[in-house]
């Protein structure tokens, strides 16, 4: 009798193990289904930077995307801050309307992830036709020193009276070496690596080291 007490115990016992890993697996599915189709970020791809210069009267279209790709609902929203300045529609286009400053905010569908572009609208706007490098080639050194491994770049913008002067850097080989917004180029591993200088006008010229 006291072994089939005990036998009956083990099996309860290994019932409600059982029952509890069950429970613990089927709370758990909706949770990662949830965090899947949750929007966790949105970015702007177009312009490339967080900041637009436009021509009275131009217009542009805005590009921005809410990540991850399994997100349940995409759909993003547009706002500017000062329509009278920047008209943005609900595809995302823009419309410069008047000298000044404005910010337009992408938002996700329930408001909680955004990214914002800073646009600022000019009379007029001389666009820049070229971008020059004072280094054209430079060598960097893995583990070596500061000096080493480290240089600072220098861009110019053409003409001089460009509108914006402002560049942006970027590197195409991100695993050799890297280039933050002060300049710097830091070598990670070796190997050769082309780095853009893009002017930040749309984008439009460039410059390769």
């Amino acid at each position: 009798m006291k072994q089939l007490m005990s036998g009956g115990r083990k099996i309860l016992a290994w019932l409600f193990v059982c029952i509890m890993l069950i429970s613990c697996v089927i709370s758990g599915i909706p949770a990662e289904a949830v965090a899947r189709n949750k929007v966790t970020d949105v970015s702007v791809i177009k312009p490339a930077i967080s900041e637009l210069t436009l021509k009275q009267g131009a217009g542009y279209v805005l590009k921005a995307e809410a990540s991850p790709k399994t997100a349940k609902s995409k759909a993003l929203r547009y706002r500017s801050s000062r329509q009278e300045v920047v008209a943005v529609s609900a595809k995302g286009k823009l419309k410069a309307k008047k000298c000044g400053k404005a910010v337009l905010t992408v938002l996700s569908a329930d408001g909680k992830k955004k990214a914002r572009v800073k646009v600022t609208v000019v009379k007029s706007l001389k666009k820049a036709k070229k971008v020059t490098l004072k280094t054209k080639k430079l060598t960097l050194y893995v583990g070596g020193t500061k000096k080493e491994a480290q240089a600072i770049l220098k861009a110019q913008v053409l003409p001089k009276n460009a509108t914006v002067k402002k560049v942006v850097y970027k590197a195409a080989g991100k695993d050799i070496i890297s280039v933050n917004k002060k300049r710097r180029r830091d070598s990670k591993e070796r190997g050769k690596d082309r780095s853009n200088r893009l002017c930040r006008r749309r984008m439009g010229k460039k410059s390769y080291l």
